[in-house]
């Protein structure tokens, strides 16, 4: 499914009109997220790989905190690029850009008080997995380009993607304590058991999930 912003207005003066054909971006891009440089870049592209939705992190924005936090959109924070040709992961992941393709139209995010983006971190859990899952939306967008035109949608759905934990299972203490673990041990998923819990007789038991036996830790 595409991500469509479902209102597009554009404010422009008659002299911009008499330059010819204004470039419409589609807004529609693919459901893949782009990541780079450990989660700093992520974006978005269109099919043909020549237009691309782009939001520049902090390290501290994807945060290991269940909750949401908001970062203000800026002008630097938040691009939607036009280019003259198809581009590769390199043009984002790379310290210095390519030369080409050239940026067509560079439209920037524009600061409010209620322009935001809104990153929810919650848990993921799975039969086999457990991490992180981080849901970006931005809230009142508007971007504008060089010829004045503006672009605006209230609620857009940037991407949603998880960061699993380790799949080795670590145990402790006879088995009483099990753990994962992230890949730089500082995070951790724990299950403490108690003697009877690990039984030699073949079958099923049901153990109550409690605060103290089952926990998440960073």
């Amino acid at each position: 499914m595409k991500n469509t912003f479902y209102s597009i207005f554009f404010l422009f003066s008659l002299l911009a009109c008499d330059n010819g054909d204004i470039d419409v971006p589609s807004f529609e891009f693919e459901e893949e997220i782009h990541i780079c440089d450990d989660y700093k870049v992520l974006y978005l592209t269109n099919t043909d790989n020549t237009e691309a939705f782009i939001l520049q992190l902090s390290n501290d924005d994807i945060a290991a905190d269940f909750g949401v936090d908001q970062i203000a959109i800026t002008e630097t924070n938040t691009n939607y690029r036009v280019f003259d040709g198809a581009f590769t992961n390199d043009y984002f992941c790379s310290p210095i850009p390519p030369a080409t393709p050239i940026v067509i139209t560079d439209w920037k995010g524009v600061p409010g008080t209620d322009n935001y983006i809104q990153i929810e971190t919650s848990l993921y859990l799975s039969a086999s997995k457990i991490g992180h899952k981080h849901s970006i939306t931005l809230h009142n967008l508007l971007l504008t380009n060089n010829d004045a035109q503006s672009i605006l949608e209230e609620s857009f759905e940037f991407c949603s993607f998880t960061l699993e934990l380790e799949d080795k299972i670590h145990f402790c203490d006879d088995y009483k304590t099990l753990y994962w673990a992230n890949n730089d041990n500082t995070e951790a998923f724990v299950i403490q058991l108690s003697p009877d819990d690990i039984v030699e007789e073949e079958g099923t038991i049901q153990i109550p999930i409690t605060a103290t036996n089952t926990n998440y830790r960073i």
